[in-house]
């Protein structure tokens, strides 16, 4: 089971997630990046939900400062809400020295129907039950206690409700490699310090089912075993249900 780390330890995380985005904010090519990643993983998502996107208000966990989430780019009719939970304040406007077509895709997300909570995933305060899809995409292995923004996903998804879920993985040797060399040599790089956690495939999908949901899809590399043992660092994702019939 997943246990969080100290509190300096998370606020490091968010020091380095906070110079990434300060970074961001005028590389529109990392930007077109990111956002190509949160296109497909939604579309993913969308091919396998086989009675359509829920009905309801939705919620992404760790959503970004600029407030642009997975759950943006699938099909939501209607006057549903869309929450989006990040410990960094919204960005907006003059902050922001993207090329015009992609701050108009940022202004795009941060309609009316947008919310921006600033909290931790962990703790978000949100009603139980009340949403019907939850998206928590490349951001596990940045928190404070990852077990703990499974368990709320779980208390505010309704039952029936889906959850998607995008986190880097890696194998045994990815791990030992990077214990025994990345983080003594480069302790001071972005990819030590906003990553308080590395998991491999089947410890995340573990502490997903022991949160109460249900596995539906999964993209998991074949044959497992050996991508385990010895494969690159893969985004696994997975379509989830919280038990229970569907409103």
């Amino acid at each position: 089971m997943s246990v969080g780390v100290s509190v300096e330890r998370w606020r490091e995380a968010q020091r380095a997630e906070q110079s990434y985005w300060d970074d961001l904010l005028s590389d529109g090519a990392e930007f077109a990046r990111t956002l190509a990643e949160k296109v497909y993983a939604a579309s993913w998502a969308e091919q396998r939900m086989i009675a359509g996107p829920p009905a309801g208000d939705w919620l992404e966990i760790g959503i970004g400062p600029l407030g642009v989430g997975c759950m943006h780019f699938l099909p939501a009719p209607g006057s549903r809400a869309l929450v989006g939970v990040e410990p960094l304040p919204l960005l907006q406007g003059d902050a922001l020295r993207l090329p015009a077509s992609l701050a108009a895709t940022v202004a795009a997300c941060q309609t009316d129907r947008y919310e921006h909570l600033q909290a931790k995933g962990e703790e978000t305060g949100l009603e139980t039950g009340r949403f019907g899809l939850a998206v928590c995409y490349n951001v596990l292995d940045h928190v404070h206690n990852p077990s703990g923004i499974l368990d709320e996903m779980a208390r505010v998804v309704r039952p029936g409700g889906l959850m998607l879920l995008g986190c880097d993985t890696v194998s045994v040797a990815s791990l030992v490699r990077f214990h025994a060399y990345v983080k003594r040599r480069h302790p001071d790089s972005i990819g030590v310090r906003a990553h308080p956690f590395r998991f491999r495939a089947g410890d995340l999908i573990a502490m997903v089912e022991r949160a109460g949901f249900r596995i539906l899809d999964d993209n998991r590399r074949q044959p497992e075993w050996l991508h385990d043992a010895a494969g690159r660092a893969h985004r696994l994702l997975l379509l989830c249900e919280k038990p229970g019939a569907r409103a």
